[in-house]
């Protein structure tokens, strides 16, 4: 189990606001997490624009973040958000963009630039809790 755990997959509480309305939406209400499935064992493997990746802060290593690819190693990403204009951007090999899904409430790629791909810990595979929105 210990080696599964630390090596294959891990399941971990997502906290926070920043990935909402995907991943725990009633956290600021009534702290309710979603429980997730963490692929652990090739997190970069056939990584595309869209997965949910489990990472190191790079401004804060100690602890982990959850955020959505939106792009990859050398391609070139146009800022659309409204708070800071970083115009155009170009995410160098081995390095992804990752922003959360409630942009008001995520510090991402927009404050930090792009991340290292060996900052990836793990993908998500599915929720596991809640039970109702279990897959």
């Amino acid at each position: 189990i210990i080696f599964i755990n630390d090596n294959l997959f891990e399941v971990l509480a997502v906290t926070g606001a920043s990935m909402q309305p995907t991943l725990s939406p009633r956290y600021r209400i009534d702290r309710t997490r979603d429980f997730v499935l963490w692929d652990k064992f090739a997190p970069t493997k056939d990584l595309k624009r869209g997965d949910i990746v489990l990472f190191h802060a790079p401004h804060a290593p100690d602890k982990l973040s959850v955020k959505r690819v939106v792009a990859l190693g050398e391609d070139t990403k146009w800022d659309v958000m409204f708070y800071r204009n970083l115009g155009r951007v170009e995410v160098p090999a081995g390095h992804v963009w990752v922003e959360g899904d409630n942009w008001r409430k995520s510090n991402d790629s927009n404050a930090y630039g792009p991340i290292s791909k060996n900052l990836i810990l793990g993908k998500a595979r599915f929720l596991v809790w809640p039970l109702q929105e279990f897959g």
